[in-house]
């Protein structure tokens, strides 16, 4: 994938102190930049995308889900790559290290993904209790 490697990433406390992130917790591909990018436009109480773990009844991340946003929490990672913010809770910072989000509209298939590939597969996630 060819991803822009113009982004900020910044970690905002409780403390409402903003502090840069080094290394690589999320990218996003040109094409799901841009369709993002004008959703949000087109909300006027969008502050952001926010990126939350889909979780089972044991607590297993079993996929990602995007949604609007209209506030950052203190203890989101704020992501700001061009006008677009993606909001991630902490929490789930270290399974988001090196995830991408893409976007494709290829035959049967439209819409939005996310391969985190640092992410523990069901059942070895701290939050999962089998």
């Amino acid at each position: 994938l060819d991803l822009p490697l113009d982004w900020k990433a910044y970690c905002r406390s409780n403390s409402s102190t903003t502090h840069q992130i080094r290394g690589t917790m999320i990218g996003i591909t040109p094409e799901a930049q841009q369709k993002l990018s004008a959703i949000v436009e087109s909300q006027a109480a969008a502050v952001g995308v926010r990126v939350s773990a889909v979780r089972g009844r044991h607590g297993c991340i079993h996929g990602w889900e995007l949604g609007l946003d209209d506030r950052e929490r203190p203890d989101d990672v704020v992501v700001v790559q061009g006008d677009l913010q993606i909001l991630v809770d902490s929490g789930l910072a270290d399974d988001l290290r090196d995830a991408v989000i893409d976007y494709s509209e290829d035959g049967s298939v439209i819409g939005f993904s996310v391969e985190a590939p640092k992410a523990a597969p069901a059942g070895a996630h701290s939050g999962c209790n089998h």
